[in-house]
């Protein structure tokens, strides 16, 4: 059905005075709310105080006390008389008194004397409720203690995945990718040369230099650790012939080799006289090339009592394969 907007009544537009008029009712309706609920607060603290004024003082003289006897009568000094003075107080009417059958004293006696076994029972259960706080403070120290251990363990292991981190969403992807390829191709070079030493002798080894595919006596060099600078600016057009007829020391001292290179390359060449490139069964075996770090080294003179420079070993970084080329 048709309806036209103007069949409803439009809302109210306030001017600026009457929306701080309002508002300045609504500030003092809730003032006056506030006051009211701070004296029902302030009321509600009295009454709780008589309830429990009220509850001790029927502990203590019993719930059919007479109404004789004021309820201050807790609060005020005890002082303690003989039976002359209480005499003269019941006459004189100081302290209330009641006939034979409503007598108030004796009933008040009785509840006095009984408060203890009232109350015996809220003793144990304070005792009760002292050790189970106890407990539970204890436990919550241990737990105050575990959680700072525990941040702290967290905070430590934050900071050891912070570069792992950073890594993984910068270059992680990248990178593995990278290792994986060269995972790939360093197994089937590893291969061709395990094939090419099985089928032939070294001397077919080819040099960097040949552009051929047969196997290059530079992977050779590499895999036992010789340097880039010396694989390319040394040995980059020797091939397996050259290699095994050279005077290794003499090529070495000539091009100016670093010491490392020129143990590792006499090792080699006595290896390949040999017929053997398993260097890694040949360390299994033999106890000198079996010490891969001059720490290791080290042990097995000492061990054996020889008088060899450890000293000089640990300096120049010399293992057991450099170790007898050396010597």
């Amino acid at each position: 059905a048709a309806f036209q907007l103007s069949e409803y009544p439009r809302e109210r537009e306030y001017s600026d005075e009457e929306e701080v008029e309002e508002s300045e009712e609504e500030y003092e309706e809730r003032e006056y709310d506030e006051a009211f609920l701070e004296r029902a607060r302030k009321e509600a603290e009295v009454r709780a105080r008589k309830e429990a004024q009220q509850d001790f003082f029927q502990l203590i003289l019993g719930e059919k006390v007479s109404r004789r006897v004021p309820i201050d009568i807790l609060q005020g000094s005890v002082i303690n008389a003989d039976e002359r003075e209480l005499a003269a107080q019941f006459c004189a009417g100081t302290i209330p008194l009641g006939f034979s059958g409503a007598q108030i004293w004796p009933t008040i006696a009785e509840s006095v004397h009984s408060v203890p076994s009232k109350v015996d029972h809220l003793e144990k259960e304070l005792n009760l409720i002292e050790t189970e706080e106890n407990t539970l403070r204890e436990e919550i120290r241990a737990l105050q203690a575990k959680l700072e251990r525990t941040v702290k363990r967290k905070e430590q292991v934050k900071k050891k995945l912070e570069p792992w981190h950073q890594f993984r969403d910068s270059k992680y992807e990248s990178f593995e990718s990278m290792v994986t390829a060269r995972a790939t191709v360093e197994t089937k070079l590893a291969s061709a040369i395990d094939k090419h030493m099985d089928t032939e002798s070294a001397e077919t080894l080819a040099a960097l230099c040949d552009e051929s595919d047969t196997t290059k006596l530079s992977l050779v060099f590499n895999a036992v650790g010789i340097s880039q600078e010396t694989i390319r600016n040394v040995f980059g057009r020797v091939d397996g012939t050259e290699f095994m007829e050279m005077n290794i020391a003499m090529k070495c001292e000539a091009e100016s080799v670093p010491l490392g290179d020129r143990l590792e390359l006499l090792y080699l060449q006595q290896m390949l006289e040999d017929e053997n490139l398993d260097y890694v069964g040949h360390e299994e075996k033999c106890v000198v090339c079996c010490s891969t770090t001059p720490k290791k080294l080290c042990y097995l003179i000492e061990e054996h009592e020889k008088p060899f420079d450890c000293a000089g070993i640990r300096a120049r970084a010399i293992n057991g394969r450099k170790f007898l080329a050396l010597n």
